[in-house]
């Protein structure tokens, strides 16, 4: 290798790693954003029927369950 040669590839090393530990700070220092999650209601009234009420519950696998409450 010439000097020439020589000089180009250290300047080429050079950007190299400046572009590196550039992106990583970038990285490390770039904060992720949060979203809070929608919170459903387990609970809801949907509809009545004569006195009571009918009631859809949301299990944890979202799947629909449906109940009367009569009051007494």
């Amino acid at each position: 290798m010439n000097p020439e040669e020589q000089s180009y590839f250290r300047f080429s090393l050079a950007i190299a790693i400046i572009l590196i530990v550039v992106v990583s700070f970038a990285t490390i220092m770039r904060k992720p954003q949060t979203t809070k999650p929608v919170e459903k209601p387990s609970f809801e009234k949907v509809a009545e029927y004569e006195d009571c009420a009918i009631i859809r519950w949301t299990d944890p696998s979202n799947r629909y369950q449906y109940f009367m409450k009569c009051p007494r």
